[in-house]
């Protein structure tokens, strides 16, 4: 770390309350934006994520920042978009979530302002539809035996 940045810490911990700036009525404090990554699709809680004072995050820790993935995420097709370089473009990196979790593939790093999708598994989603129904059914043949 630099001298500024431990100036900056110190006064900001109150290590050296002398140098701490008075405020004034009418003053203006700007506080810069915050790097952040962003997880959307089959995520217990989807959205941004600010790094605070780190340049990446794993893609483990932004799924645990994430709450985890829901039970019809499909694990294979995850994928970021990173933004190019010089550019308002994105690139698509291809993620399979089950091999990173498994430690069979590298648990990739997260840049500011990149975005991991977590699509939908077609396949869970009806199972999971089919299980709903049949529970539905059985109730209902439950309380109209009951009921009749």
């Amino acid at each position: 770390m630099s001298e500024v940045d431990d100036l900056k810490r110190d006064v900001m911990t109150e290590a050296r309350p002398e140098q701490n700036i008075l405020i004034q009525p009418f003053d203006v404090i700007s506080i810069p934006k915050g790097d952040i990554v962003y997880v959307t699709g089959e995520v217990k809680k989807s959205g941004g994520f600010v790094l605070n004072d780190r340049k990446s995050l794993s893609i483990i820790e932004l799924l645990a920042m994430a709450e985890g993935l829901t039970p019809v995420a499909s694990k294979k097709s995850a994928r970021i978009l990173r933004l190019v370089p010089g550019s308002e473009e994105r690139t698509e990196i291809a993620l399979d979530l089950g091999k990173i979790y498994a430690g069979k593939a590298p648990n990739v790093a997260l840049y500011p302002e990149d975005i991991l999708i977590v699509p939908t598994s077609g396949m869970k989603a009806t199972r999971d539809q089919m299980k709903q129904s049949a529970v539905s059914m059985v109730t209902s043949m439950i309380i109209w035996g009951i009921l009749y």
